[in-house]
């Protein structure tokens, strides 16, 4: 792996001297590159952090904004693509294969700690909470994706714990675009945008069709053969209609993928099926603005469990069947006091639905013989053909809301009321802006929440900011941690479990170097406490340990146009993450599994007329070990196997843009450059083999602009 380190940056180092001549003849050319833009960095504006608009520099969180222009140079197919250039974020797999949003070392299951929010509207579903950042979002639709790294409760309530990512889509018409995919591992991908103004209304129709076989795995989670991949089949369908301060949109989305991490012989696909919708209004009347918006998640999961033997015959076989729906009203007034004050309130409320739940397995199967009946050449053959009988099924997991083994499976529903308010001041010239708020959240189940946030934001020179932010957030238990009924006894729910709770403090100081580079440090340190779990399959219960996380983030980034006959115009970030992830049990400290310590970022684009080249790397260091990591697998060879090991990623993407009146546009994306070998531990728990990441990845594209 080291080796593979250094000849990389290797060809980094060659890259440049290729993309830009270092002789002392080129010494003038050298000056025109730093010809820098750097205005547009300063003054991008951000939604997410106070929920009105503030330039990042005066934000009072730690928040960084990607375009989707930006997301389609970098030739990211997923979320979990852009997420990983974020200073921070770890991306982590389940034994499912979907995809975790680790954010300053808060480490999460169904990304349950991370508030995902497009067009405002809760991303998550009801009884285990899930969601992922993969194939399951739609990308050809975002106009920019907010990525806030510490917690928000105090404006969005529960599950706002290490962070919120929120996705803004396209309000673009009078264009339409339809791109076509072929790459790696028999993927096919097909995708489109349509934007038609009609009068004052715009009606915008996108969508997505993507499938691919995957990566194979090395091995199932228990070290044997497997004959598995992680394959995905996924269809996403947004419609949206806006009228002036009127907007409704409705999305569907169909997700299917295999568990790739079982044995052969054994397969598991799961089914989701996602409709979501939201209608609001803005209304404007002088300083006052009033934002009402209903909102419905839906989702219907299903998976089928079969065990065959080496003949081919069923011999066990289980199923879950899950329905979830949350219905909510967010309402906002956003009142301006003065130009040096904005008062923000709001009234939510939350209905959450298990429409249901259960899951079930064979009890007994009976081997019998079918007799199939053939036509051969006008004459009947009877053969024999070796079934297996499903003579019975048990439901072995459901829900009840007292979480009693003795009571049958029923609808379980909860409602969440929150009032929250906000003040945001403007002192000395706008040197100086302080922001503060408070949310008050009651559930069912358990006491209320308050969440106080204090964020100050000093700019004593045009060149320097400085933020202090502190606050505390919660994430409330899910249905499963409540009110789940295992008949194995193993990890059942707890009507009693209460929220987790973190304490967060934080700084920032910005810096714009001689007018060409912004430069960011942040601080942060995060107490974590009364954490959900279950330890060796008992009850779930809240945790008497305290987890401690502090960390430094560095993130340069630069920007600006040459007069370079090859390049035009030119960008690069590049950002380094430090955390110290620390568990106190016992009086002992102990490192949380799996999180790395040091993580780096590097993004290069280069840009002419006709072309864009993007280049991307990606390293994690070594991740924490565990006492559990591998307990589980029986192969002596796989059991003692490091794959935490660090590990460098080089992306590459080539955008051709359109020539003469030919209205297409090329790509070319290679994902894993280097085609390096390398793993992911599977979390909660690590002691099973680990999930294998995709080798190298070729992906050609045609975009055409109708």
């Amino acid at each position: 792996m080291i080796i593979t380190i250094k000849r990389t940056f290797l060809l980094l180092i060659l890259s440049a001297l290729f993309l830009v001549d270092i002789s002392p003849s080129s010494a003038q050319e050298i000056d025109k590159l730093i010809t820098l833009d750097i205005e547009d960095l300063m003054n991008i504006e951000v939604v997410s952090a106070t929920k009105t608009g503030r330039k990042i520099s005066e934000a009072p969180s730690t928040i960084i904004s990607v375009t989707g222009a930006e997301i389609d140079e970098m030739g990211a197919r997923t979320l979990s693509d852009v997420l990983k250039m974020i200073p921070g974020v770890q991306i982590v797999n389940r034994r499912n294969g979907r995809d975790m949003v680790w954010i300053r070392g808060v480490t999460t299951g169904y990304n349950t700690k991370v508030l995902l929010l497009v067009d405002g509207i809760p991303y998550r579903e009801a009884i285990f909470g899930e969601w992922s950042p993969d194939e399951e979002i739609q990308l050809n639709n975002i106009d920019r994706v907010e990525i806030i790294r510490g917690p928000g409760s105090a404006l969005y309530g529960g599950n706002a714990y290490s962070g919120v990512i929120s996705i803004f889509t396209k309000n673009e018409v009078d264009i339409s675009k339809a791109a076509v995919s072929i790459g790696t591992n028999n993927m096919h991908h097909m995708e489109f945008y349509s934007g038609k103004s009609i009068g004052n209304s715009k009606l915008i129709v996108s969508g997505t069709v993507h499938e691919t076989d995957g990566q194979k795995m090395a091995r199932d989670r228990k070290g044997y053969d497997t004959d598995h991949n992680d394959h995905v089949n996924a269809t996403n369908l947004q419609a949206k209609y806006i009228n002036n301060n009127f907007r409704f949109s409705l999305t569907k989305n169909d997700f299917t993928t295999d568990y790739p991490l079982y044995a052969t012989g054994r397969d598991k696909p799961q089914y989701y099926k996602i409709t979501n919708g939201f209608t609001d209004y803005m209304f404007e009347r002088n300083k006052l603005t009033i934002h009402p918006k209903f909102y419905f998640y839906h989702v219907k999961h299903f998976f089928d469990m079969t065990t065959r033997d080496t003949t081919g015959k069923l011999s066990a076989a289980s199923e879950r069947h899950l329905e979830s729906l949350i219905l909510g009203f967010d309402g906002q007034m956003t009142y301006r006091v003065s130009e040096n004050n904005t008062l923000v309130t709001g009234l939510f409320m939350e209905h959450q639905e298990a429409k249901k739940y259960y899951e079930e397995n064979t009890l007994a199967a009976t081997a019998v013989t079918a007799i199939e009946n053939i036509d051969d050449n006008g004459e009947t053959v009877d053969i024999p053909v070796d079934l297996y009988r499903i003579d019975d099924y048990e439901i072995y997991s459901w829900l009840n809301k007292n979480a009693d083994i003795t009571s049958n499976p029923g609808i379980i529903s909860t409602v969440n009321y929150a009032a929250y308010v906000q003040d945001e001041m403007r002192f000395i010239d706008d040197k100086l802006n302080l922001t503060v708020g408070l949310r008050f959240d009651e559930y069912e189940g358990f006491d209320a929440e308050f969440s106080p946030r204090v964020g100050l934001v000093v700019n004593p020179y045009k060149d320097l900011t400085l933020k202090i932010l502190g606050g505390r957030a919660f994430k409330p238990p899910t249905y499963r941690q409540k009110y789940m009924v295992r008949i194995d006894g193993k990890s059942p729910g707890n009507p009693d479990v209460g929220p987790e709770r973190i304490m967060t403090f934080e700084t920032e100081l910005g810096y714009i170097y001689k007018k060409n580079i912004i430069t960011r440090i942040n601080y942060f340190n995060n107490t974590l406490t009364d954490f959900i779990e279950s330890i060796n399959y008992a009850t779930y219960s809240n945790s008497s340990d305290k987890r401690k996380i502090s960390g430094i983030e560095l993130d340069v980034r630069t920007e600006g146009k040459t007069e370079l006959d090859f390049i035009n115009s030119f960008s690069l970030f590049s950002n380094y993450s430090y955390i110290d992830a620390i568990d106190e049990i016992n009086s002992k400290k102990v490192k949380v599994p799996s999180v790395s310590k040091h993580s780096v970022n590097i993004g290069l684009k280069l840009r002419n007329k006709r072309v864009t080249l993007f280049s991307g790397w990606n390293f994690i260091g070594i991740r924490n070990k565990s006492s559990s990591y591998h307990n589980s697998v029986k192969v002596d060879d796989y059991k003692i196997l490091d794959n935490k090991g660090r590990y460098l990623i080089w992306d590459v993407s080539i955008s051709l843009k359109k020539f003469s009146n030919i209205p297409f546009k090329m790509d070319i994306t290679i994902h894993n450059l280097l085609d390096v070998e390398y793993y992911n531990p599977t979390y909660d728990p690590d002691e099973y083999y680990d999930f294998t990441k995709e080798r190298r990845n070729i992906i050609f594209r045609i975009t055409a602009e109708l």
